[in-house]
């Protein structure tokens, strides 16, 4: 926020040999998505990449690119047109009152002090149960009232694997060579979540 009051709704910044445009205005993302073309260019991390690389997977819609890119995302499309969303409402209605169960059942575990112990979790669990149904036309369970350690330790590889990808955003490929902290968390955090 500081950088985009500072340099305004855009701008660019280089990080190593990376350059990074900064997009804080909704109607500007959209002028750029809706200009993108056919095969839209969004180069992904590129420690997604070499973990794909390394374990020789295919990459998904975040990794791929052009025609491989188009035909997965169409694919998926066919899940976010109107008529196929009415077959997820009762499915995502209970996904909520799920979270309003946990919530409350978390708030008066704490004595009644009216205060959700780490909400922000919550709601990532809450977001992650509503993709993950929609993907996979099934419930994983985590907004159980005792989450599985299966389920806690996919729900941390996801967070770690968007931390560490940050992290390596700028020379990933020396971070591999040297094997350090963040790209073996990196590629732990993505083999915790094949296996799930």
């Amino acid at each position: 926020r500081r950088r985009h009051r500072e340099f305004g709704k855009m701008f660019r910044e280089q990080f190593g040999p990376r350059h990074n445009v900064a997009i804080a205005d909704p109607a500007l993302v959209e002028e750029i998505l809706r200009k993108e073309g056919k095969y839209p260019s969004r180069p992904p991390y590129e420690s997604w990449v070499l973990y794909s690389s390394l374990r020789n997977r295919r990459g998904g819609l975040m990794t791929s690119e052009n025609e491989y890119w188009r035909r997965s995302r169409s694919a998926f499309a066919t899940k976010l047109r109107p008529k196929a969303v009415c077959d997820y409402v009762e499915g995502i209605n209970q996904v909520c009152a799920d979270l309003v169960d946990r919530i409350s059942y978390l708030k008066d575990e704490k004595g009644g002090t009216h205060l959700v112990p780490r909400l922000l979790n919550e709601l990532n669990k809450f977001t992650m149960e509503t993709i993950l149904y929609v993907m996979l036309n099934k419930r994983v369970g985590c907004l159980d009232r005792e989450v599985s350690d299966r389920v806690n330790a996919f729900i941390q590889s996801i967070a770690t694997m968007f931390l560490t990808g940050h992290q390596l955003m700028v020379y990933a490929k020396i971070h591999m060579i040297l094997r350090t902290r963040p790209w073996r968390d990196h590629v732990q955090s993505w083999d915790k979540i094949y296996e799930f």
